[in-house]
């Protein structure tokens, strides 16, 4: 019972996310999305957002390697939709990556800066596709990643709440062999 309540669980959160993301397409379209800044306890922002993810790797036999830095800097930024983007990158690690993998994720510092580092060791992009990747709706044409399900959202989304927070989303990823990506933003 208990393996079908974290079932149920992960679907309603992965819906709850897919709604999000639609009204915050939306906005994004109409120029509307904004974020409401207010200090963030980012260690409890972090383990909100592994806790998120946690039954999906779980659930596919994956590991959480997570590398804090010594000391977790203070910020300002919208708890929300940074916590969703996340959430979209390690979901996305997980996803595309093979059962009994490792999925990491480091938060680094430097120059009055924070970078969010996730990387898997799954399917990775083709150079041609990771100039497409951040634009809304586009999914892969690699049959191992039109078989998750997906709705090619999560990224642009990721990518606006980067911009919007005075920074920016990149990725680093080879075929078959895995993908790194990094949320960048401002300490303000």
């Amino acid at each position: 019972q208990k393996e079908f309540c974290n079932i149920i669980h992960s679907e309603a959160k992965r819906l709850t996310r897919f709604v999000d993301e639609l009204l915050n397409i939306s906005q994004m379209e109409g120029g509307a999305l904004s974020i409401k800044r207010s200090p963030l306890d980012m260690e409890r922002l972090i383990e909100e957002v592994v806790g998120n993810v946690q039954p999906d790797i779980t659930r596919r036999n994956q590991m959480m390697e997570y590398q804090p830095p010594a000391k977790m800097p203070k910020m300002t930024g919208d708890k929300d939709k940074l916590a969703l983007a996340l959430v979209n990158l390690l979901g996305n690690a997980s996803k595309y990556s093979p059962e009994g993998s490792s999925i990491g994720l480091q938060v680094q510092l430097d120059d009055r800066k924070i970078h969010f580092h996730v990387d898997d060791t799954g399917f990775g992009i083709t150079p041609e596709e990771q100039a497409q990747i951040f634009d809304k709706f586009f999914r892969s044409g690699d049959d191992r990643v039109l078989a998750e399900s997906g709705n090619g959202l999560g990224l642009a989304y990721t990518q606006q709440v980067a911009q919007l927070h005075g920074g920016k989303v990149s990725v680093k990823s080879e075929l078959n062999r895995g993908s790194r990506f990094t949320l960048t933003m401002s300490l303000n």
